[in-house]
């Protein structure tokens, strides 16, 4: 939460009051949270199969309030939300954010996500390499960090 609090505060200081993403509607979703869990499950089968699905799905058995809150809130209301971003943009957002945090776990998984959506191997080089060159930037060592050729075997 510190980092998305920090966000919003700096977002604060320059958006115009226009710009605001006030107009979106979550009543739908706090009436029927069941609705932004299913668009949670439909993004992630999309992504990342459904096998990788059914681990994630059991990996949060023991874990309900963490599960609630990624399913829910996370991907629900913000993470799934196809309405501004298509899927590989969308997705590409995602890993950039959970890359440059260092969460590498998330990373793999997103890593062969977007290559499961079409991101040729190619792009996905590029790509990574311009989210290193931004974080290493802002003073993060990205040496350690998943690379796409971890996950390269995985697609022919």
């Amino acid at each position: 939460m510190p980092r998305a609090s920090d966000g919003l505060f700096s977002l604060l200081g320059v958006e115009d009051s226009k710009d605001a993403a006030q107009d979106w509607d979550r009543a739908e979703f706090a009436r029927r949270p069941e609705k932004a869990i299913q668009r949670t499950q439909e993004w992630w089968q999309h992504v990342f199969g459904e096998e990788e699905v059914a681990g994630i799905n059991k990996s949060y058995e023991t874990n309900p309030d963490f599960a609630w809150t990624v399913e829910f809130a996370v991907y629900g209301l913000f993470l799934a939300d196809l309405s501004v971003l298509g899927p590989v943009e969308n997705e590409l957002v995602i890993l950039a954010s959970v890359m440059g945090q260092g969460a590498h776990n998330t990373t793999r998984f997103h890593l062969r996500g977007a290559r499961r959506i079409g991101v040729s191997s190619k792009d996905a080089a590029e790509i990574q390499g311009v989210i290193e060159m931004v974080a290493n930037h802002e003073g993060k060592d990205s040496t350690s960090w998943p690379r796409f050729q971890e996950v390269e075997h995985l697609f022919p």
